[in-house]
C-alpha cells in the first residue's frame, strides 16, 4: 500500500491522527511526515493498472452453455502506474478536485492470477460488478483475505476479469482460487441473488455510506 497511501501530497491515517506526507525516500525505506493535524480532506490514490498475459498454465470452460466462462490461471506481468489522486472531503467522501503525483511512481511485477473471459458480451458495470462479487467471495472457499488478490476489469479486446495475488511470484492465493472457482462462482451468484438492491434505486447499502 506504499503508493497508494504514502505518494507525496498524502494524508496519512496512524491512529486515527492525520499526518501529510512530505516525501518518499525508497532507497532507505523512509516517509517523511508532518503532523498530527486536524486535516479537513482525504487522499485518494488509485493506479492505472495495465496486465500482459505472459502464459497460460492451465485453463478450463466453467458454467452452463449460454451463461458459461472461460477461466485459466496464467502468469501475468502487472504495471501499476500513480499519477493522479482524488482529494475528498473528509466530513462525506465528497469530491474536491484532483492533484498531480510529483514524483509519478511506478512498479512491475509478475505474479500468478485467474483470467475469466466471459463467452458473450458484457457491459463493463456488469463485468466490474462481478469482479467485486466473487472478489469478495473468495475466503468462502480459500482461507485468504479478500486483500489478498486485487481484482481489474478490462474492455480492451473480450471483456476480462483478472483477479491475481497481491504478492510479487504469488503466495498460492490464485491457483487454490482457479481450483475452487466453481464454489466462488455459485457462492458470488448466491449473494447477488438475496441482494435487496432495486434496478430504480440502486444499492441501499452505497446509498446509506
Amino acid at each position: 500500500y506504499l503508493y497508494r497511501e504514502a505518494h507525496h501530497g498524502a494524508i496519512y491515517i496512524h491512529r486515527n491522527e492525520e499526518y501529510h506526507v512530505e516525501s518518499l525516500d525508497e532507497e532507505h525505506r523512509i516517509v517523511h511526515v508532518t503532523g498530527p493535524f486536524p486535516w479537513q480532506f482525504r487522499t485518494d490514490a488509485r493506479p492505472e493498472t495495465t496486465i500482459d498475459i505472459v502464459q497460460r498454465e492451465v485453463e478450463r470452460q466453467v458454467g452452463q452453455e449460454g451463461s458459461s466462462m472461460h477461466v485459466a490461471l496464467a502468469t501475468l506481468t502487472v504495471g501499476e502506474h500513480y499519477r493522479i489522486v482524488r482529494k475528498l472531503h473528509a466530513r462525506d467522501r465528497s469530491a474536491a478536485g484532483t492533484f498531480p503525483i510529483d514524483p509519478e511512481l511506478s512498479r512491475t511485477m509478475s505474479t500468478l492470477g485467474l483470467v475469466i473471459t466471459f463467452d458473450r458480451p458484457v457491459a463493463y458495470a456488469a463485468a466490474h460488478a462481478i469482479e467485486h462479487a466473487l472478489l469478495s467471495m473468495v475466503p468462502t472457499e480459500v482461507l485468504c483475505s479478500p486483500r489478498d488478490l486485487i481484482g481489474h476489469t478490462t474492455m480492451q479486446g473480450p471483456p476480462r476479469i483478472f483477479l491475481y495475488d497481491r504478492n510479487p511470484d504469488g503466495l498460492g492465493f490464485a491457483e487454490r482460487s482457479f481450483e475452487r472457482i466453481e464454489g466462488i462462482i455459485l457462492a458470488a451468484s448466491d449473494r447477488i441473488a438475496g441482494c435487496g438492491c432495486s434496478r430504480s434505486d440502486g444499492c441501499p447499502d452505497r446509498k446509506s455510506t
